[in-house]
Parts: structure tokens; C-alpha cells; sequence
């Protein structure tokens, strides 16, 4: 064998140790990349799945916010909302629209300010409920929810704890578990379970026993391995200003009418 042909994979190594700089950089992400915005697929009014994007108020909101800044991004859709989170975690995605706080993922996240608040509700069939004051009233019942959502560490602690909690991958599945008895009650956002239901035509099978069983805050968060973290300061400025002039209030609005104008 001639002598070049020895040297090939050591010319090889010196060529990709001399771009593994450019390599990582291009791999986690520059900080000229596109911001890449993703978020829970089934949570209207705030984010929902449209092919191959996430749209709602968190994107839209996001998106006004980073146009302002005079930043390029992109919103993905990535998959189910625990697929999301993990890839989070991992590097792969830049910002989440909307995202509640809790100490596990602080592990990994850099948050917002919140930009509005998000009532959990408890739902029943129709002629089916029962007395909720708090969420002892909930023990010994079969309850329903979403796989990979968080309702504070206080409630999740509880609901890992002391209740009988199925979960399933959609709200869809979550309204069809309540109605075919599976489940005595439906636990989830207020508003997302409202729109879903009158989306699917059974909007007046439900009925809602307990609307803010839990508020938590929606906010952004960044990856702490995301280049464009630094941006947090910039954003909280822009998050108060738009909630004071009451723009988030209308994209709530808008967002549920465009959802159930969508269905229909």
C-alpha cells in the first residue's frame, strides 16, 4: 500500500479535530441559529399542533416578542408533550411557549416572568358530580389526565401520593375516558378541555365542578444549554408591557375563536 494512503486517517482526525469547534456549534445550536419554538401539542388556546408547527398564544406571543428583538425563529412541532420536554432537556430545542414552573425542571430550564395564568379545572359528566371544595374531595375516585403534564410540585406530589390517576396522550382521549366511564373526573387546564369539547360536540355533556382547583402560571423557558438564554432579561421587559397594555388578554381571546372557528 503506498505511504498516502497510511496517512489518510490521521489527516482525517487532524481535519475533524480542527472543526469540532464549528461540529459542537452547529450541533447545540449558535446563537445566529433560528430560535426554535416548540410546546405542548394539544393545549388550546395556548398552543396546539398545525402540521408541522406549534401556534396558539404562547407562539404567537413568543414570536411577537422576538420579532421585536430582531430575531429569526422557527416553531416545531416535535411530538407529544413529554417528548418535547425531554428534548428540551437536552439541547434540541431553543424555547418552550408555555410551561409551568416547578423544581424539577429548573433542573434544566431557564423561565420567564409569567405571561398569564392557567386555571386546572376538575370536570364531570354532566349529572354525574359530586361536591368539590379542595382536593381531598377528589381521593378514592377514579380521576383522568394528560401524560407528562405538571400541576405544581405541590399537587403533583399529591396526585402521585393519594390519588387514582389514569393518563392518556390527548384531551380528546381525556374527554372520551370521562363520557365512556373510565373515569369519574376529567383534571386539566380550564380553558383547553372547554375548547376541545365544543370542538368535538360534547360541550354540554360536561360540566365543571371545581374551575380553579389549581392556578399555575404559564411561562417561556429556555434550555440552561441554550445560547439564546440571555435573552431572558429582554423578554421579561417585553412580557410586562404587553400584559399592562392588555395585548395577551386579546391573543387569548383571538386564539380560542380561532380554535373553535377551526373545528368548525
Amino acid at each position: 500500500m503506498p505511504e498516502w494512503k497510511n496517512r489518510i486517517p490521521a489527516i482525517i482526525l487532524l481535519i475533524l479535530i480542527v472543526h469540532l469547534p464549528t461540529l459542537t456549534s452547529a450541533r447545540e445550536g449558535g446563537i445566529k441559529d433560528p430560535i426554535i419554538i416548540s410546546g405542548h401539542p394539544d393545549y388550546p388556546p395556548f398552543m396546539w399542533q398545525e402540521g408541522n408547527r406549534i401556534v396558539g398564544v404562547g407562539p404567537d406571543l413568543a414570536g411577537i416578542i422576538l420579532s421585536g428583538l430582531g430575531k429569526v425563529y422557527q416553531s416545531c412541532y416535535l411530538g407529544p408533550w413529554k417528548r418535547v420536554q425531554e428534548t428540551a432537556r437536552y439541547g434540541k430545542v431553543d424555547l418552550i411557549a408555555g410551561i409551568y414552573r416547578n423544581i424539577e425542571r429548573e433542573a434544566y430550564l431557564e423561565f420567564s416572568e409569567p405571561y398569564c395564568q392557567d386555571p386546572t379545572s376538575v370536570f364531570v359528566e354532566k349529572g354525574k358530580g359530586f361536591p368539590v371544595a379542595g382536593r381531598e374531595d377528589l381521593v378514592n375516585r377514579r380521576g383522568v389526565t394528560l401524560f407528562g403534564d405538571s400541576f405544581g410540585d405541590s399537587m403533583d406530589r399529591f396526585i402521585e401520593k393519594e390519588l387514582r390517576m389514569a393518563r392518556v396522550y390527548s384531551v380528546d382521549k381525556m374527554i372520551d375516558h370521562l363520557l365512556s366511564g373510565k373515569a369519574e373526573y376529567l383534571f386539566f387546564g380550564y380553558y383547553a378541555v372547554h375548547i376541545s369539547a365544543n370542538r368535538l360536540g360534547v360541550g354540554e355533556k360536561l360540566a365543571v365542578v371545581k374551575k380553579d382547583l389549581v392556578v399555575e402560571n404559564f411561562c417561556f423557558a429556555f434550555p440552561k444549554r441554550s445560547p439564546h438564554a440571555a435573552l431572558l432579561p429582554k423578554i421579561n421587559r417585553q412580557i410586562r408591557r404587553l400584559r399592562d397594555e392588555g395585548r395577551i388578554d386579546a391573543l387569548i381571546e383571538d386564539h380560542m375563536n380561532r380554535y373553535l372557528h377551526k373545528a368548525n
